[in-house]
């Protein structure tokens, strides 16, 4: 996994400093999922595959990060949000083959989670406990909250954490390329909704997103330094 998010990464920017600074983060945001208690949790297995998923696709070689999509789902049901980004980004760029196979592991991955609800359902007591419900409107404290709780900003203030995440984000989003494109819409895909879904001890759903997301900060520097030299017109 690391080792095709590295390649893939390779072909996000020209430069060797920037390249090895995010191949750095990746590496160092791997480093906390090796735990003996997080590798039983099924969140941490979905990320890895949805981190795979990104790493081996290509303009030639799709199929198999679809395989690896749909594999993250059947662990995590809110990998779904990841298919959804990928058939987008097909569909942005006119790759309607790609997306109807992206659409196709949705519907089937939607598909085996009804029939899953319908044998849950079936053996559960009439006295079950009911959930509490995932609407939460936690807002962006919750997605900084996933970042600290799955991440090596566990071990920083919380300060650095509210500077380094938006500014990974940005440097995903102010990336050329399908690779930037892609890791973008999959990190809006869950960020977004989190802004109002999820209790503050679901901190953990950070894992779908722990390999890559924070990769984006060195590609931030570059973006940032454009943004300040760019000249601005002058309005009276």
């Amino acid at each position: 996994m690391i080792a095709t998010l590295a390649w893939r990464l390779r072909t996000a920017t020209t430069s060797l400093p920037l390249w090895s600074a995010s191949f750095a983060v990746v590496a160092a945001s791997v480093v906390p999922l090796v735990n003996p208690v997080v590798v039983l949790w099924s969140d941490l297995w979905a990320g890895l595959l949805t981190a795979l998923s990104l790493g081996c696709r290509s303009d030639r070689h799709w199929r198999a990060s679809v395989a690896f999509g749909f594999l993250a789902v059947l662990f995590r049901e809110l990998a779904l949000a990841y298919l959804a980004a990928m058939m987008l980004a097909a569909l942005v760029e006119r790759r309607r083959f790609e997306a109807a196979v992206w659409f196709g592991g949705i519907a089937l991955a939607l598909g085996l989670l009804a029939v899953h609800a319908v044998a849950v359902h079936a053996v559960l007591p009439p006295d079950a406990p009911v959930s509490q419900g995932w609407l939460r409107a936690g807002g962006w404290h919750f997605d900084l909250s996933m970042a600290r709780a799955t991440t090596f900003l566990l071990l920083l203030p919380a300060s650095i954490a509210a500077v380094f995440v938006p500014l990974a984000l940005f440097g995903w989003a102010a990336t050329r390329g399908g690779f930037a494109r892609r890791v973008t819409l999959a990190l809006a895909a869950w960020l977004l909704p989190f802004l109002l879904i999820g209790r503050p001890e679901n901190s953990y759903w950070g894992l779908l997103m722990a390999p890559f997301w924070l990769a984006g900060f060195p590609l931030a520097l570059p973006a940032l330094y454009e943004l300040v030299r760019r000249p601005h017109p002058i309005t009276a």
